[in-house]
Formats: C-alpha cells, sequence, structure tokens
C-alpha cells in the first residue's frame, strides 16, 4: 500500500514532484507514532496505572462483599451452591489473586491501547506534549535581553 505525496516546488520555481511514499500498516497493538508524545503519555499512563492499583487493592481485600451480596442472591433462589465454595480460606485466596491479577492486566491493556494505539487519542496527546514544550521550553537565548526573575518567590510572601 503506498500514498502519493507531492514535495514542495524548487528554486527554480518548477512545481513539486509527486512521490510515492509507503505506508506501513500497523496491527495488533503497535504504537501509534513511537516516539513522539513521549512525556504527555507516560504521565497519563502512570496517572492511569495508580487508578488501576487502586482498583487492584480494592478488588484483593473487598472482593468478599460482593461474594456475599451474589450468595443472597442466589440462596432465595436455592443456587448458593455456586458460591458457597469460595467461602473456603484457599479458594478466597486464589480468587482474591486471580481477580486482581485479570483486573490488572485488563487496566494495563485498555490504558495503553487507548494512549498508545488509538489513532484519535495518541493523536491528542502528542498535540499536547508539543504544546506544553511551547510553554515550559527554555526561553533564554544568546543575545536576548530577557532573564528569569530569581527573587518572585521570596517577594509573593
Amino acid at each position: 500500500m503506498s500514498t502519493a505525496v507531492t514535495t514542495p516546488a524548487d528554486d527554480a520555481g518548477k512545481g513539486g514532484k509527486q512521490v510515492e511514499v509507503a505506508v506501513v500498516p500497523q496491527g495488533g497493538f503497535a504504537a501509534h507514532k513511537p516516539g513522539e508524545g513521549y512525556a504527555t503519555r507516560l504521565g497519563m499512563m502512570a496517572v492511569i496505572m495508580a487508578y488501576v492499583a487502586f482498583a487492584c487493592h480494592h478488588w484483593f481485600y473487598n472482593w468478599v462483599y460482593l461474594r456475599n451480596f451474589i450468595d443472597g442472591i442466589l440462596s432465595t433462589i436455592g443456587l448458593g451452591v455456586l458460591v458457597r465454595w469460595t467461602y473456603d480460606p484457599g479458594a478466597a485466596r486464589i480468587v482474591a489473586t486471580l481477580g486482581t491479577v485479570a483486573l490488572a492486566a485488563t487496566g494495563f491493556a485498555i490504558a495503553y491501547f487507548f494512549i498508545y494505539v488509538k489513532r484519535r487519542s495518541a493523536e491528542f496527546l502528542i498535540k499536547t506534549d508539543t504544546e506544553l514544550s511551547k510553554v515550559n521550553g527554555r526561553r533564554s537565548r544568546r543575545g536576548s535581553r530577557w532573564k528569569p526573575r530569581s527573587g518572585a518567590p521570596l517577594t509573593s510572601c
């Protein structure tokens, strides 16, 4: 698969040439434009992973409340046997661990997809990173008269 791209006009004033550029199809979980928007994407991933860790912690220690709720519902219709095996401490530990691992893997996969793979959200984060680098970039250039005010934080008290 290729796409035709027109190059800009040269110095002699002649029109640009049409050049074939190969488009590499992305598949699966390949990151869209890897290396661009690195700081913003990594920051978003860290924030979302903190929320996933919070959810995993709550699942591991509090899933028994969900078990008790489902047991109450199923016991009223005579199907409490489906849940009662989880009252065994060994089985309870296995359910807590497997649920935590599944929640962490699912959370990571969804976050990775929306931050790195999905074209629309990846482009947004790349543009955000570009705009932030314009604002937070170094402003002192050689020959410029602009100098940072080092005493500003002290005078604001």
